[in-house]
């Protein structure tokens, strides 16, 4: 009996102190049974409350109960237990991602009418997970190049625009040299902005020239920024490529319709002039011979 008494303090004292969430249901009817005080933590409701006639069913959103039921009635069916992910509608109304971790607890009869149930709040982790997707999505969907490096310049992700753009596929990139895209005219530039991001200072709208596959130039806007460590250690680059040669080819198209019409406008204005001068010449000559005739 003592021995038995030391355990159940024991099994006690680990149960109430333990990190995750820990409590013990009903299999029948979802009912608390035991719960610890990390539970009560991430649910927002009190021991008392919980284990006063509340059932997990009044905790798990409506859209997760079903599985759940399912799976209460696997491990009263005799279930070896199961591990998901669902979520939780705390006290406070609030919406929770949890891990949760169950196994059958039997009877000296052998029957299973109680569960263990170990719970992780993993909303933080849900939450990174859904801001990775969103920026996943917005990098494969991107019009422009989106591509980072390491310190030393070398390739380690490569968006499909970038693929459009430059015509390498990612498996032939990734691990290449950012110096692979710059001749020798423009590598300076490169350099230059490189440099800028390593020492922390982001570059906007730095136009150059960068090489496709085909070694065709193209003409780019790139925007480097800096990758940070939580340390706010430099750790690579990021690059955001914009393909302006369409631009650049109506720039030029511009500029030389303005050169055209500059020249055309001189000779209507050389032109015109010439034969104001000339008519001008003639009168004055016409008038000079009547005031001689007139004696003046």
């Amino acid at each position: 009996e003592a021995a038995l008494a030391a355990s159940e303090a024991e099994f006690r004292a680990t149960f109430e102190s333990s990190a995750v969430g820990q409590v013990q249901l009903n299999v029948e009817t979802g009912r608390f049974l035991r719960v610890n005080r990390r539970y009560c933590e991430i649910t927002g409701y009190s021991a008392a409350e919980l284990l006063g006639g509340m059932s997990i069913r009044d905790l798990t959103h409506p859209e997760d109960r079903a599985s759940d039921e399912a799976l209460f009635r696997e491990l009263a069916g005799g279930g070896s237990g199961y591990e998901g992910e669902k979520r939780y509608r705390r006290r406070d109304g609030r919406v929770i991602w949890v891990r949760v971790t169950a196994a059958p607890l039997r009877d000296p009869d052998g029957q299973v009418r109680r569960m263990m149930t170990v719970v992780q709040d993993i909303t933080e982790r849900k939450e990174a997970e859904a801001h990775l997707r969103r920026y996943a999505d917005l990098v494969k969907s991107s019009h422009d190049a989106i591509v980072s490096a390491d310190l030393e310049g070398i390739i380690t992700s490569w968006n499909p625009a970038a693929e459009r753009i430059f015509g390498y596929s990612q498996r032939e990139i990734i691990g290449k040299s950012l110096e692979i895209f710059f001749g020798e005219n423009d590598r300076p530039v490169y350099e230059r902005i490189r440099a800028n991001a390593l020492r922390g200072k982001a570059t906007n709208g730095a136009e150059t020239v960068m090489l496709r596959k085909d070694e065709r130039p193209v003409d780019v806007s790139i925007t480097i920024s800096p990758i940070f460590e939580r340390e706010n250690r430099a750790v690579g680059i990021s690059m955001f490529i914009r393909d302006i040669t369409d631009r650049r080819c109506l720039e030029r198209e511009i500029l030389e319709v303005s050169d055209r019409e500059k020249e055309r406008i001189g000779q209507d204005l050389h032109d015109d002039l010439c034969q104001n001068l000339i008519g001008l010449s003639m009168v004055s000559d016409r008038i000079a011979k009547e005031l001689e005739r007139s004696g003046v």
